[in-house]
This record gives C-alpha cells, sequence and structure tokens, in this order.
C-alpha cells in the first residue's frame, strides 16, 4: 500500500495518509479481504492473504495472522514467498505464547525453504532458549558452524552460543529478542 504515515497532515502528497502505523495495518487488512472475498483462488488473493498475516501480525492479532498465513500457505507449494508465510506462522505462534509451536514453525520454514535454513536453526535455537530448553538450543548452536558453514549467521550463532552459555553459568537462558515486526 503505497501511503505515508504521519500525525499531521500532510497536503500535496497524492497519495494517503495514515495516523498511525496501526491505522495503515487495518487498512491493508480491509483491502486484503476485499481482494480474497472477489477473487478467492487467485494468485491475488492469496498475496493479498499473506500481506494480511503481516499486517495482522504488526498489529499483534495472533490468531488472524495464523488464519491468514494458513490461507497462503494452502493455496500452493510452489509460491517464492512460501517462506515468508512459514516465518510469519513462527511469529505469530511465538507472539502466542506457544514456543513450542514456534520452534515447530521455525523447523518447517527450514525444511522447506533451503535459502533460510540457517536463520530457521537460529530463531529455533533462540525459542527453544526462551521455552527453557538450554540443551536443546545448545545443541542446534554447537553444530551450526559445522551444518551452516558459508553461512554469514555463523558468528551470530557463536555469539548465542556464547551468552547461552553465560546465562546458565548465572542461572538464566541468555537469547536475543524476537525479531522485529514478523515476517519479512
Amino acid at each position: 500500500m503505497d501511503a505515508e504515515i504521519s500525525s499531521v497532515p500532510l497536503p500535496g502528497l497524492g497519495r494517503k495518509v495514515f495516523a498511525t502505523a496501526a491505522e495503515r495495518d487495518r487498512a491493508v487488512v480491509a483491502a486484503a479481504a476485499e481482494v480474497v472475498q472477489a477473487y478467492p483462488s487467485s494468485a491475488a488473493a492469496r498475496t493479498a492473504s499473506l500481506a494480511a498475516g503481516d499486517a495482522h501480525l504488526r498489529l499483534g492479532e495472533w490468531d488472524a495472522a495464523l488464519e491468514s498465513y494458513q490461507r497462503f500457505l494452502s493455496g500452493t507449494a510452489e509460491d517464492s514467498l512460501r517462506f515468508a508465510a512459514l516465518e510469519g506462522v513462527a511469529a505469530a505462534q511465538e507472539g502466542k505464547g506457544d514456543l513450542a509451536q514456534a520452534a515447530a514453525a521455525y523447523e518447517r520454514l527450514g525444511a522447506e525453504a533451503a535459502a533460510f535454513k540457517d536463520r530457521a536453526a537460529l530463531e529455533r535455537a533462540r525459542v527453544l532458549s526462551r521455552a527453557g530448553k538450554a540443551e536443546e538450543a545448545r545443541a542446534i548452536l554447537k553444530r551450526f558452524p559445522e551444518d551452516f558453514k558459508d553461512s554469514p549467521l555463523r558468528s551470530e550463532a557463536e555469539d548465542r552460543l556464547r551468552r547461552l552459555g553465560a546465562g546458565e553459568r548465572e542461572g538464566r537462558v541468555g537469547a536475543a529478542a524476537p525479531p522485529a515486526g514478523g515476517a519479512a
């Protein structure tokens, strides 16, 4: 959606202006619903479902985000944006507080989207750590350099492993915060 976010009017801009990001996201959800209703089995409806899932995710509407992502995923297994919906499912499950489902969704992302396998493993380890499963997280992070020899995320995995070890000695688990903004 080509729009700006501003709390003050922006005259002569030539495109829609929303007072807040939440207002913009609600407009995305409404527009996506119109496309899905008008063209339910089209590629446009699948893409609209993905956009709606991302907007619901930003709004913290976890169940609605999951429903939108699942609608997108049920449309085709060949869509080049499938990774974004899989990541969105993981982020929504994490937002709901269902860390077991979030970890499973990151595992699915790694299995179905080879280009994101390293990121999925890193995020799965982070979620497992948050869930109190430090040993499982540690095992993923220890294997990371071998499993993903050419990954640009190796240093991040090593850092997380160090923090996970430090957290264990201090009686806590040191893990990075969840990804900002959900699916990309």
